[in-house]
């Protein structure tokens, strides 16, 4: 039997060879989707994510081992993520056809960035449903169908065309009436937009009397800030953009997308941190690395400045963020990367403000929260400039710490080449090592001045006749350029600088 892939597990031929076949399709279908991904073209992208997820939870269906159903389901995760941002990115459509069925497709059941980007089935969820029947992968087209639940009372099963009245719940429920505890629209009957256990099972409320309207009015209002501000849904980063950081790269990897993957191999000792530290000189990458987490995992991806987190009314700050770790909650597995920590967290003193105060005792409590509970993969990634100014307390919950250096001659020369990649020149062999040696202490933002800024120079040259001169006619950029660059374009990190950080960086280890 084929044995390629993690998802091949033993089983009877007679019944295994179809399955495997229909697996096969399901993945070189996303192979296809993802290549086109890359390349832009996201209609076809989408439709055929489509069709391999359909194909993989088929098989997912039919596989009668738990391990191996497990990793089809969280293959399949990773996949439905991308596509519903891809849905995000390609909006509505134009001219929906009034005939066609609710379920026909993803895109058609958007109405808003929060009714497109649902919560996914967690895979306790994927697997409920698979068992008790309530996707129906073997329905002759293709679509997944709901059915009723083992107690009596209607479920709504994960399907494609989005959230019957208002709330869309994996796998049926057990008991009559009762309503599952993953939410994937949001508000229904009353219920809170933020924080999906805050309504009682198969009721309506809405909140407390009295100010029950009001309260669910802010939370609301603070949800669509957060989906409309903080929310990347394209970050389209992948660690092939980004050059060197070997040792961050595979620390990251490890933390997010193989348990992702194989969450059977990373239990006990190995289970990953649910809070990463980022830190580096300016303009080393940090952020880059956030975003290639979200698109490489297909995590929901919440970008977050420090700004974006205070307000000049006493106690928004703190509403603020736990409406976005509420929000992060109800839409796992996600990544919420929080830009310039140390703003928000840092170091307490007795002269500080009393709000400032709250602020950061809420944002430990819900760092405390991240991550806790079987299937709340969320992520909290920070980045800073300044390490040594965190919060003790802050430090203790990002547990894991990856220092973000400078480039190095292998990372530069990546850097400069990729830089002027697309541009008229001839700087490679000799010039290209000449102008790594030179650009030492040079970090990632640094290059790429330099670079514009030689590239400018051909343009100077030509004078008044810029003017008229045809683009063909503009010569490559030489060295000399780079040269007359230098003395402009200096290291915004000083020496004395990047030494506090190697000396911070060993006192961890130390």
């Amino acid at each position: 039997m084929n044995s390629t892939g993690p998802w091949r597990g033993a089983g009877p031929a007679s019944a295994a060879a179809g399955n495997d076949a229909l697996i096969d399709s399901g993945i070189a279908m996303l192979e296809r989707a993802t290549s086109m991904d890359k390349q832009g073209q996201l209609e076809e992208a989408f439709t055929l994510y489509e069709r391999g997820i359909d194909l993989l939870l088929q098989g997912a269906r039919q596989e009668p081992g738990d391990q191996r159903r497990q990793t089809l389901i969280n293959e399949a995760r990773v996949h439905m993520s991308r596509a519903e941002h891809i849905k995000l990115a390609l909006g509505p459509p134009q001219s929906p056809s009034p005939t066609r069925p609710a379920s026909a497709g993803w895109r058609d059941s958007g109405r808003g960035k929060a009714a497109l980007l649902r919560p996914k089935p967690t895979a306790a969820d994927v697997r409920g449903s698979l068992r008790g029947g309530s996707i129906d992968a073997g329905s002759p087209d293709g679509e997944n169908h709901a059915s009723r639940s083992s107690g009596g009372g209607k479920s709504s099963a994960y399907t494609r065309g989005g959230a019957r009245r208002g709330v869309g719940r994996i796998g049926a429920a057990s008991g009559r009436g009762t309503p599952s505890t993953f939410t994937r629209g949001g508000a229904g009957r009353g219920r809170s937009g933020i924080g999906a256990g805050s309504a009682a099972a198969g009721t309506g409320g809405g909140g407390a009397r009295g100010g029950g309207r009001r309260e669910k009015s802010d939370k609301s209002e603070l949800e669509n800030k957060i989906l409309e501000d903080m929310l990347d849904s394209s970050p389209g980063v992948t660690w092939d953009s980004i050059a060197g950081l070997e040792y961050a790269k595979q620390t990251l990897q490890e933390t997010v997308i193989l348990p992702n993957l194989r969450p059977d191999l990373f239990t006990g000792l190995r289970a990953p941190a649910r809070g990463v530290l980022l830190y580096g000189p300016p303009g080393t990458g940090k952020t880059m690395l956030a975003k290639a987490v979200a698109t490489e995992s297909g995590y929901t991806f919440f970008n977050i400045s420090a700004s974006s987190l205070t307000s000049k009314y006493v106690g928004e700050g703190e509403k603020m963020v736990r409406a976005l770790f509420a929000v992060a909650r109800e839409r796992v597995p996600a990544v919420i990367f929080i830009d310039e920590i140390d703003s928000v967290l840092s170091a307490r003193g007795e002269g500080e403000h009393e709000a400032s105060r709250r602020l950061k005792t809420e944002f430990l409590v819900q760092l405390d929260g991240a991550g806790q509970g079987g299937d709340d993969r969320l992520l909290v990634l920070a980045a800073t400039n300044l390490p040594q100014e965190l919060d003790e307390a802050a430090l203790r919950r990002l547990s894991r710490r990856v220092y973000v250096p400078l480039p190095d001659p292998p990372a530069r020369k990546a850097l400069i080449s990729g830089l002027l990649g697309q541009q008229k020149g001839n700087i490679k062999g000799a010039a290209l090592a000449s102008l790594v040696d030179m650009t030492e202490g040079y970090s990632g933002s640094d290059l790429k001045q330099l670079c514009k800024e030689a590239a400018m120079q051909p343009i100077r040259d030509l004078g008044t006749r810029v003017r008229t001169v045809a683009a063909k006619d503009v010569r490559g950029i030489n060295l000399d350029d780079f040269r007359a660059a230098l003395p402009k374009v200096l290291p915004s990190v000083s020496r004395k600088t990047v030494e506090r950080y190697e000396e911070w960086n060993r006192s961890l280890s130390g």
